[in-house]
């Protein structure tokens, strides 16, 4: 198995187990447990596959800092805290439709509505990394 379909299976199982476990984990509690597991153990798998990836966008930030004056470092913070401010605010909003759209299918009686949607986001998920890795490839 190639790298690139691994991590297309890594990606598809971590977004099923993410998404479907509503239907498997009454607990809210024991849900965020285990999609913080889940999501853990993502992040330690790919951060390990992606270690030079990682250093050296490490290497590339710290050159960036050293060469920067205040005023562009300034800037720069500006940038990346309204980018995270927007990104995590499209985040939830995202993960609230989502959840809410799986708890109105399962109001009217649908079976695994969560595990559905799962389905569906875990094949997106997997296609995605796939097709960056070919991006990347180029």
């Amino acid at each position: 198995m190639t790298d690139s379909r691994k991590a297309a299976l890594i990606t598809a199982g971590g977004i099923l187990a993410h998404y479907s476990m509503p239907d498997f984990v009454g607990s809210k509690f024991l849900r965020f447990v285990g999609k913080t597991a889940v999501n853990s153990g993502l992040i330690a798998w790919f951060a390990t596959e992606e270690r030079d990836s990682l250093n050296d966008g490490a290497r590339t930030v710290k050159e960036y800092l050293d060469g920067a004056d205040a005023d562009e470092l300034k800037s720069a913070a500006g940038v990346v805290a309204g980018l995270t401010i927007t990104s995590t605010f499209l985040t939830i909003l995202a993960e609230k439709g989502i959840f809410k759209r799986a708890e109105s299918r399962k109001a009217e009686g649908k079976r695994l509505p969560h595990t559905k949607q799962a389905l569906v986001l875990a094949a997106l998920g997997a296609g995605l990394t796939l097709i960056g890795d070919k991006v990347d490839a180029k």
